[in-house]
């Protein structure tokens, strides 16, 4: 009888520290915090792009009527978007009083000419973030679990030029949302760029009393394994 015990109480302890370790091996790598941004860019750049009427061999001015941390991201996602839409699009950036700055994305190496319809596309970033929106322990000695909530909200319009006419106007909302382990967060979170780095707010007084019990579950359990032999 006293063998079983000590079975089942190994199988006990096992369990337990697989629950708890933070070393556990997930079924599928997540993202990177920077990678889920990057993706939701292209989606909500790829939706706005889809949608804006532009004629084939047109140049388009990038013009962002909006700082923030990942309006570089928005941005590069536009002129990608604009690149693979197969209208032998050229694109410059507009950076503000320092001038227009021209890179060419065509898919050809003919230059621009004076033939060329010049557009304006100007896009506002009403939100871009990530964040931690919540975590929980599914089991009192389940490890620590965390929701990522990515999210973008962009507005643009299109402007002919230089008659400054409104051609088009068109918004784009877009929101990616995981499940993944506290204990993975560090590897995926980035250095250089502060959005990336989201910080985790643990609420309430559970965050004290989690790991007292989950403490004196290990002593009991521990007592208990030496107690039957």
């Amino acid at each position: 009888m006293r063998e079983k015990i000590s079975v089942v109480n190994c199988l006990w302890i096992s369990a337990l520290v697989f629950l708890l370790s933070p070393c556990r091996i997930a079924l599928s790598s997540p993202p990177t915090n920077m990678a889920m941004m990057e993706e939701l860019a292209a989606k909500v750049a790829g939706n706005l792009i889809s949608d804006i009427p532009l004629p084939r061999g047109a140049t388009v001015e990038l013009a962002g009527l909006s700082v923030s941390e990942g309006s570089w991201l928005l941005e590069e996602a536009l002129a990608s978007s604009l690149k693979n839409s197969k209208k032998d699009i050229c694109v410059t950036f507009s950076h503000g009083d320092s001038g227009a700055v021209k890179e060419t994305v065509r898919e050809d190496s003919t230059p621009p000419n004076s033939s060329d319809v010049g557009y304006r596309l100007e896009y506002r970033i009403a939100e871009m973030s990530l964040e931690y929106a919540r975590c929980w322990r599914k089991y009192l000695v389940a490890g620590l679990m965390v929701e990522r909530i990515a999210k973008a909200n962009v507005h643009a319009r299109l402007i002919q030029m230089p008659s400054g006419e409104l051609v088009w106007t068109g918004s784009d909302e877009k929101q990616m949302k995981d499940v993944l382990p506290a204990s993975a967060l560090s590897s995926l979170e980035g250095k250089s760029f502060p959005f990336s780095k989201p910080t985790l707010h643990r609420k309430g007084i559970g965050r004290f009393l989690e790991p007292l019990l989950v403490t004196g579950i290990v002593v009991g359990l521990i007592s208990l394994f030496y107690s039957a032999k």
